[in-house]
């Protein structure tokens, strides 16, 4: 296998972009000693890694929606350390960005009039979010959004080393590629075995996806699909499936498909996440999300959860009323089942069983595609 990666490079910061930087942290700091702490909208957390005090910033998530942003990034995932004794950001995610008609710089009309191709959509893929960057040429760091020494960077550094060895790559040689590229690589972790969500990843499946390529830099800069794709190839992580389009019609003729579909290439989706790129060519990214059935199947675990504890609950689909009878009921015969979710384990296993009752008893499998909220509700995560 060639070792050599034909692919956008970059290099350590301009001088203009450290000023920028040093401008960041600074306001971050300010932001983040406000007193009392209850009115901080920007808060850090230190971490140590081998040797190093590495810092993670996270902004109130209400406020990334508010126009014009008070906060003094968006990035959501964002690492700092020192650097021969200069602050420096270590690992960085995307921008927080927003689904189709969430916010004014989402509908379609702002799209269609503000941006320009190409227009990637990226599958959706549902996981967790995991980060990995080289603070140097050997040392490889892999975080969740906003932590370093969770279960999720664990199992997230766990599955690079695997997605690794199966190609013959070493952490070694990752840590000294992104190192060198100042960049931050991007992932989603869909492993069911350790944490499961809506949508199901068999054994096969399962793994880190390589999304994206940050550029560790106070902009967001972040690399081509197809060249992430490759860098994916070369060290046998899971690419992310991705479609290409010239113009927004074409994207959204291509989602509104898969949507009245229900499935891509036979399995569900979430929906796409989409790079294009605004009249000033600064990086622009939205979301394509699909709300039924995946957001009945997540109200579903959630009323799960709220019926193991005892806890009242509400529903908003027709079919989400059978399947909390269908809980109480099978509760009455194990008082055991469903104690599982509360660790993100059995959420599929339920879902299944439900659906194949449900249709033995005069239901079908497209009804479950047919339900509509009645009223709007967000479910946390």
């Amino acid at each position: 296998m060639s070792r050599n990666i034909t692919t956008k490079t970059w290099g350590p910061l301009t001088q203009e972009e450290q000023f920028g930087f040093r401008q960041l942290i600074t306001t971050m700091r300010e932001m983040g000693s406000v007193t009392p702490a209850s009115k901080r909208i920007v808060k850090h957390t230190m971490h140590e890694f081998d040797g190093r005090s590495i810092t993670s910033w996270k902004c109130s998530e209400f406020l990334y929606k508010k126009d014009p942003c008070p906060l003094p990034t968006q990035a959501r995932g964002l690492f700092t350390s020192k650097n021969d004794g200069e602050d420096a950001i270590v690992a960085r995610g995307y921008n927080k960005f927003f689904n189709v008609g969430e916010v004014p710089h989402t509908k379609w009309a702002w799209i269609e009039e503000n941006t320009h191709g190409p227009y990637e959509l990226t599958v959706k893929e549902n996981g967790c979010l995991i980060l990995a960057s080289g603070l140097d040429n050997n040392t490889l760091l892999v975080t969740s959004k906003h932590a370093v020494n969770v279960d999720h960077a664990r199992v997230g550094r766990e599955w690079v080393d695997r997605h690794l060895s199966r190609v013959g790559r070493t952490t070694d040689e990752l840590a000294a590629f992104l190192h060198a590229n100042n960049a931050t690589a991007v992932f989603e972790l869909c492993d069911d075995a350790f944490e499961e969500h809506i949508l199901e990843y068999p054994e096969r499946t399962r793994g880190l996806y390589l999304h994206g390529i940050n550029r560790n830099s106070t902009e967001l800069d972040t690399w081509p699909s197809t060249q992430v794709t490759q860098v994916a190839h070369d060290f046998g992580f899971h690419p992310t499936q991705c479609f290409e389009f010239s113009n927004s019609t074409e994207a959204r003729e291509f989602a509104d498909k898969v949507r009245n579909d229900h499935v891509l290439d036979g399995r569900a989706i979430e929906g796409f996440v989409v790079r294009c790129q605004t009249q000033s060519d600064a990086v622009f990214m939205f979301k394509i999300k699909y709300d039924e059935p995946y957001l009945m199947f997540r109200e579903w675990r959630e009323i799960t959860k709220r019926i193991v504890g005892d806890k009242p609950y509400r529903t908003t689909y027709p079919m989400s009323k059978a399947y909390a009878v269908w809980v109480k009921d099978q509760r009455k015969i194990d008082g055991d089942a469903f104690s599982e979710f509360n660790k993100q384990q059995g959420i599929i296993g339920a879902r299944k069983r439900f659906l194949e009752y449900y249709q033995q008893h005069g239901g079908s499998k497209e009804e479950v595609f047919e339900q509509t909220g009645q009223t709007k509700v967000l479910l946390m995560p």
